[in-house]
């Protein structure tokens, strides 16, 4: 598959900072469905990879394809409204807003966001606000918080809360989701909960792409891995096939831990 047929696809991508490449000529395609799980050592550019894929940082070389168009250079406003969802490690939630508040924020293209239409059409407004608190109650059905809609989005659990992120991203319609470190910060339970989410969405065609150092839980969510080490893809295959090979260990844990 070439990186105009894929849904999502780099080319040859790459950045430096301060004489050092973060990103060095990473070339791979991103199909529809599923989880592709990035992994690494630390410092192998996998956040960064994120960052250059959705505008966040200009990259020194190399394009971006998403559904067979040029996006290089868009910025992450534009990027976000084409329908590339990004999540953060820091959660990003409105903490003082509701849980339903937060999910319909997050829809594009409201008409109460101008206020000619406010203005004009008044009754479209509130058709289409009603409309899309039935689908914000949907959604937040979907990734197991029902009950907790009108719930200051900030007294939640922080697993609770991963999960708003995750609502909010469904909320875009994106068609794909890059989830940074989605399983960090917690505990037993709460991996558990966010990641069967995860896994039940890709279950019904989501794309999913996730940086996750938790190796568990890659192994358990991913069809596929890339493994980067010092801005280079080095690796690119099923988990088996990454987990079972001597020196990939080797590169991730270090030669004492094989």
């Amino acid at each position: 598959m070439t990186s105009a047929e894929a849904l999502l696809g780099v080319e040859d991508l790459s950045v430096s900072f301060g004489g050092v490449r973060a990103v060095n000529g990473v070339s791979f395609d991103i199909s529809a469905g599923g989880a592709t799980s990035i992994i690494g050592p630390n410092g192998a550019g996998k956040t960064t990879m994120f960052n250059l894929i959705t505008g966040a940082i200009r990259r020194d070389s190399g394009r971006v394809r998403f559904k067979g168009a040029d996006i290089t250079g868009a910025s992450p406003a534009k990027v976000a409204s084409l329908g590339i969802a990004r999540t953060f490690q820091d959660l990003r939630i409105f903490s003082g807003m509701t849980v339903l508040e937060n999910v319909m924020a997050s829809f594009q293209h409201q008409l109460g966001e101008s206020p000619w239409a406010v203005f004009l059409v008044p009754g479209r407004v509130r058709h289409q606000e009603r409309d899309l608190r039935g689908q914000a109650m949907e959604i937040i059905k979907r990734v197991d918080l029902k009950g907790r809609e009108h719930v200051a989005a900030g007294s939640l659990s922080y697993a609770e809360q991963k999960l708003v992120v995750i609502a909010r991203a469904i909320a875009m319609k994106a068609s794909v989701w890059l989830l940074d470190e989605p399983s960090s910060g917690l505990d037993t339970r709460g991996v558990a909960e966010v990641m069967g989410t995860i896994r039940n969405l890709c279950a019904d065609g989501q794309t999913v792409v996730i940086v996750e150092h938790n190796l568990s839980v890659v192994r358990e969510i991913s069809n596929r891995i890339l493994f980067l080490a010092e801005g280079r893809l080095i690796a690119d295959g099923t988990p088996d096939e990454i987990f079972n090979d001597t020196a990939l260990r080797t590169v991730y844990f270090g030669k004492g831990n094989r």
